[in-house]
């Protein structure tokens, strides 16, 4: 598979309906989107497109999915989140992965932005994080409704739903997703965009209070509150 980085450590999931969840994270390389706030640049911008450019050769690596699952089961953990980039352009790799994982007892929960069908994956994976991309993310054609009504058809104990908002006015705009694509409210939730505590937590005041009257759950960034956007935690 194509490797980002294979945390060598246990941390905590930041984000959405499992925030706190004790758990390590596989990121991998390779990224259909560039969003224009992207806090992954590294797993795909090789020319600087969002202000830094990362060397392809030192942010990618090969890896076996069974050296994988070997340093992922050394850390001890209940819960493996796959992220990216975007994990579904190695679908069917990861498909190997989350059995071979689960030969170990770990379960696996992927996040995604919602452009690519979960195929087999939708029988093995313990849950989808799905982040839909509005316009402003500067993203292109980043919402494929097909698929992301296929995720919503997984109920909110499989699949959650977690927009990042840049401002009060696109609350509207992700409530109307969601209900065109059949989001259950337990699965809504938004996210204040950034990198920095301060910037999250600022956010997070300005966000919450519209957020719950458009029914709503609300997430922050615990990670990036505990460790900053220190790579690896």
């Amino acid at each position: 598979m194509r490797v980002n980085t294979v945390y060598d450590r246990v941390t905590v999931q930041g984000e959405g309906a499992h925030a706190g969840t004790r758990c390590t994270f596989v990121r991998l390389y390779g990224c259909n989107l560039h969003c224009r706030w992207c806090d992954s640049a590294e797993t795909w911008d090789t020319h600087g497109d969002n202000g830094i450019a990362y060397p392809y050769r030192m942010n990618s690596r090969t890896m076996s999915v069974a050296d994988i699952a070997t340093d992922v089961a050394q850390l001890d953990v209940d819960v493996c989140v796959v992220t990216g980039g975007e994990p579904l352009l190695q679908r069917d790799d990861l498909l190997d992965l989350t059995a071979m994982l689960g030969m170990y007892g770990i379960a696996v929960h992927v996040e995604t932005n919602g452009t690519l069908r979960p195929g087999d994956l939708a029988h093995h994976v313990e849950y989808f994080a799905v982040s839909p991309k509005l316009p402003s993310a500067e993203a292109g054609n980043a919402i494929a409704l097909p698929v992301l009504r296929e995720f919503a058809l997984l109920g909110w104990r499989r699949a959650g739903f977690k927009t990042v908002v840049a401002n009060l006015d696109e609350l509207a705009e992700v409530a109307a997703l969601y209900d065109d694509i059949g989001v259950e409210r337990r699965a809504r939730w938004v996210m204040p965009e950034g990198i920095t505590a301060d910037r999250v937590g600022a956010g997070l005041v300005e966000l919450t209070e519209a957020a719950l009257a458009h029914g709503f759950n609300v997430t922050g960034r615990a990670h990036v509150m505990l460790w900053g956007n220190e790579r690896g935690r």
